[in-house]
Formats: C-alpha cells, sequence, structure tokens
C-alpha cells in the first residue's frame, strides 16, 4: 500500500507491488504504477499504458527460478499483468483488493491450454478500509481525469471515488508528499 499511494501522489494510477521469497518474505523486487510519470529507475517502464505496479515488480526479476516467489499487489491484476504473471511462472498471487473491471480475468484466461497450465495460485485478502483504499486510489484517479474507462465500473464504486476527490483532503495531502496512515485517516470516514 505504500508503492500504491507512493504512486498516486506521484500523478500515476495508485497501484502497488513486490514480489517476495516465500518462507522468507525477503523482497525480491517492487514496482509501482507510473502511467503518469515521465522517469523510471532502471528496469522500470513510465509514460506509457504499460507501466503497471505488477509490470514494474516482473521486470526487476532475474532471469531463473522463480517457484519460491510470491506477487503481493494492492489491486486485483488486469489482463496485461495476469499475462505477464503467465509468461514469468509466477506460482503465487495475493492482491489487496478485488479489481471490478478485471475481477477473475484468469478464469476468462484459463480456457487457453498454455495458460491454463501456468495458472498461479490467487488470494484476495482484503475486506476493510485498507483494501477500500486500495481500490479507491486507481479509481479516483480516473475520476479525476474523467476518463472513459470510469463507465465500466460500478456507478457507486465511481460515486465514492468522486467523494474521496471532492469530500477529503486526499489531493492536499498527495501535494504536501503526507505518508499513508493519513491518506487512511483522511478517507476513513467515507468508507465507515
Amino acid at each position: 500500500m505504500e508503492l500504491a499511494w507512493e504512486s498516486w501522489r506521484s500523478g500515476s494510477i495508485g497501484v502497488g507491488a513486490v514480489v517476495v521469497g516465500e518462507g522468507t518474505g525477503a523482497i525480491v523486487s517492487e514496482g509501482r504504477n507510473r502511467v503518469g510519470e515521465r522517469q523510471a529507475p532502471a528496469n522500470c517502464l513510465a509514460g506509457t499504458a504499460l507501466a503497471h505496479a505488477e509490470m514494474n515488480a516482473l521486470a526487476q526479476l532475474p532471469l531463473g527460478q522463480v517457484a519460491h516467489l510470491t506477487l503481493h499487489t494492492s489491486l486485483e491484476p488486469c489482463c496485461l499483468c495476469v499475462g505477464a504473471i503467465a509468461l514469468m511462472r509466477i506460482p503465487r498471487v495475493r492482491y489487496l483488493a478485488p479489481d471490478p473491471l478485471f475481477n477473475a480475468v484468469w478464469d476468462h484466461m484459463s480456457t487457453h491450454p498454455a495458460l491454463a497450465a501456468r495458472r498461479p495460485e490467487q488470494l484476495g485478502v482484503g475486506k476493510g478500509p485498507v483494501s477500500d483504499l486500495a481500490r479507491l486510489l486507481p479509481l479516483s484517479f480516473l475520476a479525476f481525469w474523467d476518463i472513459a474507462t470510469l463507465a465500466e465500473y460500478p456507478a457507486d464504486d465511481v460515486m465514492l471515488a468522486r467523494a474521496v476527490l471532492s469530500d477529503t483532503p486526499l489531493l492536499d495531502l498527495a501535494a504536501a508528499g503526507s505518508p499513508l496512515p493519513d491518506a487512511l485517516a483522511a478517507v476513513l470516514p467515507l468508507l465507515t
């Protein structure tokens, strides 16, 4: 979530991802969405529709064995990231919040034999305010820029994303570089 908030504060969609070693919990790589940014560290994408958090985390992995790795992401992966996860053969994916636009994309891709064989174990872990924030950061980005994709999301989610922008100091907190706990505290009244 720290990376998701950092992404949103930087003018991007607000999704973060880390790849960790199973059993050790050691972070192997990390990435955040950089769609709205011009620059990125080495082996990361920025300023393109491909600059998703998961793509940036996966791009930093060395070639080789991945069986011991788990991808953790703040939002359920989209079809682009699901394809990358399958190509990399990442065996486990954990996400904090479901994405209503790409919910269960694996179910549809699993009809393809090569993708079905590479389907990771998946677990959506989120319920509660942190999960809600993980879902609302990307939606509020879309609402801020009034991106047409917004029409594909549930109307209640879109209303809540717009309220995050208009009824909370989230934009001011982002501009000030405030930490994640301040952002969560600012939106908590809307989530309860």
